[in-house]
Order: structure tokens, then C-alpha cells, then sequence
């Protein structure tokens, strides 16, 4: 009688360790799940970013090739209005591809993130 007794106690004590170590699982799934989560609202936020850059980009674009057209309009054969054309275009183009550089920046940085987050075990 005794004998299962203990029996039974030692059954319990197994249990009782076995939910610790579920527990022990759960909370490190847990875990787990929230920094995925943080790191894909941070991934959103700056997609959503790079989408307004880009967006702002291809508005300023836009604007670049209307006023180079104004320009050109309004005295093509005037070598100042030339002039001032090939110099708004040069400003609009240097400022095009410094934008672009950023947006490619950033989205080298997103590369790079995703790469480690797969690499650690958070790949989503």
C-alpha cells in the first residue's frame, strides 16, 4: 500500500514538473509570437514610409518634367530659357537621385533586418 503510495506521489511530482516545463514552453512561444509581432509593425511603419517617400518622389517627378515644359514653352529658342531649363532639369535630377539613393537605403536596411530575422528564428 505504501509502495503506491510513493508511487502515486512520484506520478504527481512528474506531472507537476511536466505542466512547469509546458508552461516554461508556452511563455517562450509567447515570447517569440510578440517579437514577431513588434518587429512586423515595425516593418509596416517603415514600408508605409518608404511608400509616402516614394510617392512624394514621383510627384516631385512629375512637377520636374511640368516645369521643364513651362520652360521650354515659354522662349525655346531664347539660350536663357535654355539655359534655365538644363539647370532646373540638373536640380531636379541631382535631387531625384538623392532621394532615390535613400529609398534604396532603406530598403538595403529592410533586407538586411529580414536576413537576421530569419537567421534568428523570427522569419515571418
Amino acid at each position: 500500500m505504501e509502495t503506491q503510495h510513493h508511487a502515486k506521489v512520484a506520478g504527481l511530482a512528474g506531472v507537476e514538473e511536466l505542466e512547469e516545463q509546458v508552461r516554461e514552453t508556452f511563455r517562450e512561444v509567447e515570447g517569440r509570437c510578440n517579437k514577431i509581432s513588434q518587429t512586423g509593425t515595425r516593418l509596416g511603419d517603415r514600408l508605409q514610409t518608404t511608400v509616402r517617400k516614394l510617392t512624394k518622389l514621383t510627384a516631385e517627378a512629375n512637377n520636374a518634367q511640368q516645369r521643364s515644359r513651362l520652360v521650354g514653352a515659354e522662349d525655346p529658342a531664347s539660350p536663357g530659357g535654355q539655359i534655365q531649363e538644363k539647370v532646373a532639369l540638373q536640380r531636379d535630377a541631382v535631387k531625384t537621385m538623392a532621394e532615390c539613393a535613400s529609398v534604396m537605403a532603406l530598403f538595403d536596411a529592410e533586407r538586411v533586418l529580414m536576413q537576421a530575422m530569419y537567421r534568428s528564428g523570427l522569419g515571418l
